[in-house]
């Protein structure tokens, strides 16, 4: 009788899953933001509302600094849908925060999505906050 580990369909596996099955916590550590996060889904719904908001918060000044401050939009991409109009430049923010909002509540297991939430929040307060100094410095 041939070895079973000696079979050709030894590498072989019958469906395709998710190659990376742990949720990148280990249970012996410590995790003070990222754990509370992990722990209440409600933290984390709350941080991804704050995304939403802040991006809209983002869309708006530089709405008003494009309109009002002769200001310039530095991404390429945003400046084409400013060109064609503010409905179409909000439509665009809109719908890929959403995408991304969706895509990190699909995958809010994993640590690394959790800690990017967190980062892509952080950067949107930097630029909310950009966008003030620098509504304070033109006006």
């Amino acid at each position: 009788m041939p070895e079973r580990r000696d079979s050709e369909r030894r590498g072989v596996r019958a469906s395709w899953h998710w190659p990376e099955r742990r949720t990148g916590f280990d249970r012996r550590r410590s995790y003070p933001l990222s754990g509370l996060i992990r722990s209440d889904q409600r933290y984390f719904a709350a941080l991804l509302v704050l995304i939403l908001v802040l991006g809209v918060l983002d869309w708006a000044l530089t709405y008003n600094a494009l309109t009002s401050l002769g200001a310039v939009e530095g991404n390429p991409l945003m400046r084409a849908a400013y060109d064609a109009g503010p409905g179409a430049a909000l439509a665009l923010k809109l719908t890929s925060l959403a995408a991304v909002v969706a895509g990190m509540w699909w995958l809010r297991h994993y640590r690394s999505v959790i800690v990017l939430a967190v980062a892509a929040a952080g950067l949107h307060v930097v630029l909310v906050g950009y966008h003030v100094a620098g509504v304070a410095i033109l006006s």
